[in-house]
Order: C-alpha cells, then sequence, then structure tokens
C-alpha cells in the first residue's frame, strides 16, 4: 500500500513540473521585429532608363567567347565618371528567361586606356552644298530666332574636338562633297588639324559619304592597333548620294578590321540619318543625331568623351550553349548603380 501511495505521489509531481514547463513555454512573448533575409531584386528585371547608349566592337567572337571594346556615350557627361568594372553584369536570355549568368570569373572589364592610351581618329566632315545653306532656329537664350550657316558650327565643333587631344593622340581631317579630298594625313599636331580643318572650307557640291568613309577605314588600317583605340568619326547632314560602297561594304570592311564607325548626323530638313545610324550601330561605334546645328560641340564632346573612357570586356561562357541556342539566344550586358539600370547592350549568340 506504501509503495502505491508513493509511486501515484511521483506521478502527481511530474505531471505539475510538465504542467509548470507547458504554462512558461507557452507565455514565452514573442517578438515581431525578427530580422528576416531580405529578398534580393534581379537586376535584369529591373527597367532599364536608358542614361548610356551602349554598344560593342568586337575583336573576337568564338563559340563560348566573345572579346571587344564596349562604348558608352551618356545623355549628360557627369554621369559616366564613377562608373566601374564592377557596374557590369551579363547574363544569357532565351527570350526573358535568363539560361545561363556570368559570374566574376565569366565575364572581365577593364578601362581600355590601361592597355591602350593612345587614340587614333579619322574625322570624316561633309562639306557639301547644304551644309552651306542659311539655317532659322530658335534662340532660347534671346528668345528670338537666329540665322546660321552650319559648315560653321561644324568647323567650330570638331576644332573643339582636337582641343582635347593628348600628346600621343593623332587624327586625320577627310573633307568631301561629290567626292573627298585627300586626307590630311596622321598627325599629333593639334594646331595644324585645326587649321587644316577651316581652311578651304568651300561648298564642294553633293554627298560622298560612303566612298569617304571606306577611304578613312583604308588609311585607319594602317594605324597600329594594339598601340591606338581606333575609330572614324563620320559626320554628315544627310544621306549617301554619289555611286560607290554600299552600307554593307561599309560594315562588314569595318567590322574586320576592328575600326568602329561613330557618326554624328545633322538632321536637316533634307537629312536622313537611317543609313548612317545603321553603319554606326552594327560597325561597333555609336550614333548621335540632331536637328540643331548649335548642338555639334555637345555631340562631338560626347563621343570624345565616349572614346577616351572606353571598355575592353571579355566574355565567357560554355560553349555548349552556343551549340544548342545559336541565333536564338542573346547576350545582356547592363550597367548597373545601385537600384538603377543606366544601360544595356543586346547581341545573339
Amino acid at each position: 500500500m506504501k509503495k502505491k501511495f508513493f509511486w501515484v505521489i511521483i506521478l502527481i509531481i511530474i505531471i505539475v513540473i510538465i504542467i509548470l514547463f507547458l504554462l512558461k513555454f507557452c507565455n514565452t512573448p514573442k517578438f515581431t521585429n525578427v530580422t528576416t533575409e531580405i529578398e534580393q531584386v534581379d537586376p535584369f528585371k529591373i527597367q532599364n532608363t536608358a542614361e548610356f547608349m551602349i554598344n560593342l566592337s568586337t575583336s573576337s567572337v568564338e563559340p563560348g567567347r566573345i572579346e571587344g571594346t564596349l562604348f558608352i556615350v551618356p545623355n549628360n557627361l557627369d554621369s559616366i565618371t564613377d562608373i566601374k568594372p564592377e557596374n557590369f553584369i551579363a547574363n544569357i536570355f532565351i527570350e526573358d528567361s535568363s539560361i545561363y549568368k556570368l559570374g566574376t570569373k565569366d565575364l572581365f572589364v577593364n578601362a581600355s586606356s590601361t592597355t591602350k592610351s593612345k587614340i587614333a581618329t579619322s574625322l570624316v566632315l561633309d562639306f557639301s552644298g547644304s551644309m552651306y545653306m542659311l539655317y532659322t532656329i530658335n534662340d532660347y537664350n534671346q528668345g528670338v530666332n537666329v540665322e546660321i550657316i552650319p559648315i560653321n558650327e561644324l568647323i567650330s565643333a570638331v576644332q573643339n574636338f582636337i582641343s582635347f587631344f593628348k600628346a600621343e593622340d593623332i587624327a586625320e581631317i577627310i573633307k568631301f562633297g561629290s567626292d573627298y579630298d585627300p586626307s590630311s594625313g596622321f598627325s599629333n599636331d593639334k594646331s595644324f588639324l585645326s587649321e587644316f580643318v577651316s581652311q578651304n572650307s568651300f561648298n564642294r557640291g553633293s554627298t560622298a559619304l560612303y566612298n569617304s568613309i571606306m577611304y578613312a577605314i583604308n588609311n585607319m588600317k594602317q594605324i597600329d592597333k594594339n598601340t591606338f583605340i581606333r575609330s572614324v568619326i563620320a559626320f554628315a547632314d544627310g544621306q549617301n548620294n554619289q555611286p560607290g560602297y554600299t552600307t554593307d561594304e561599309l560594315i562588314n570592311e569595318a567590322i574586320i578590321n576592328n575600326i568602329p564607325i561613330f557618326s554624328v548626323c545633322f538632321e536637316s530638313v533634307e537629312g536622313d540619318c537611317k543609313a548612317l545610324e545603321e553603319i554606326s550601330l552594327n560597325s561597333g561605334g555609336l550614333s548621335i543625331v540632331s536637328s540643331d546645328p548649335q548642338s555639334l560641340k555637345d555631340l562631338y564632346n560626347k563621343i570624345n568623351y565616349s572614346i577616351r573612357n572606353s571598355y575592353y570586356v571579355k566574355i565567357s561562357y560554355p560553349q555548349e550553349i552556343f551549340n544548342k541556342y545559336k541565333g536564338t539566344a542573346k547576350m545582356k550586358i547592363r550597367i548597373i548603380k545601385g537600384s538603377k539600370v543606366l544601360g544595356e547592350y543586346v547581341r545573339y549568340l
């Protein structure tokens, strides 16, 4: 009897302990401000603000590898000053679905100036008849209409462009109308080049734009590509109207020789900038269009900045992806700053 009573007491004590434990657990205060993992936003799902125009001039394209120089033209020159290699990201997509995310080992980005400190530029300038026509624009500062001659604005813009050259930079000047003039020859003498632009600035008739660009490409071939960042910068206020080379021939020659063609187009009443834009974008350069001849200085400044602040890019990805998705998958390169997408470059594998 005593033993039975003993075990009853023990059982009661155990039950009490369990009840006390449960009461203590249930009354434990709950903290509502527990830190949770923050969901990362996919930077490829953020809308592109398109503050930069971006294009890649490829020097090598093989299955599983793309290499070249990435050029950026900003809407605002101040916005590009603090862009760094770590701001670049890249993915491979099928439509809107990512199939391969490039890591730090797959995407190498470095400022071009670290390997090529010199710049070689061929400036192809339109001195055709339409550049000498009187042009009326609204001067917002004065609040009145003013008459200007576009060729004067062009000369001033190019001379300003030349003024930014460094000691080892070189350039040539090619003026054209119905035909192109002989080149000034490549020189690093800023005074000589600036004078050459303003000398003999007479009306040269029609617009042999394509032949003049090909002449510039052939001249640029002679410049060492391992020492200089090479480019052709073509200016025109309208479309080509002389027989000769085609857009495809210009694009192919530029790509084969890794010479991007930049363009500044003054879209006058009779002007058509679409063909020049096509040549630039397909050759790895960039195109800027304006209907205001007084903006030419700013446009040349942007291109100057783009070339001087270009980036060498080397992309590696599995060759199997190329074999399976060639022509259907797209490589996307974005420039990310904070939570903003400043620009995007897209090409098919």
